[in-house]
């Protein structure tokens, strides 16, 4: 399980995965659906281009990701 989905977070969910595949399952857990690459960061505090240009959801990245609905502590389904 792995706590955040900022850059250290994001990195280390990434190298997991390339490193287990499907060995093992791996729990991003983020309050947000979108993370920002951390490519993007410089362009983010120079103010080129805001958060909302640049943040990619989640389940884009992760797409076998089963998103977990935190405001109800159960698995989000498909309607």
């Amino acid at each position: 399980m792995i706590v955040g989905a900022g850059v250290a977070g994001y990195q280390a969910a990434l190298t997991l995965s390339r490193k287990v595949g499907d060995g093992a399952e791996i729990v991003l857990v983020n309050p947000a659906a979108v993370t920002l690459p951390p490519e993007s960061l410089p362009q983010l505090m120079t103010g080129v281009l805001d958060a909302g240009q640049v943040g990619r959801p989640l389940a884009a990245i992760a797409p076998a990701a089963d998103p977990l609905d935190p405001g109800r502590s159960r698995r989000a389904t498909a309607a």
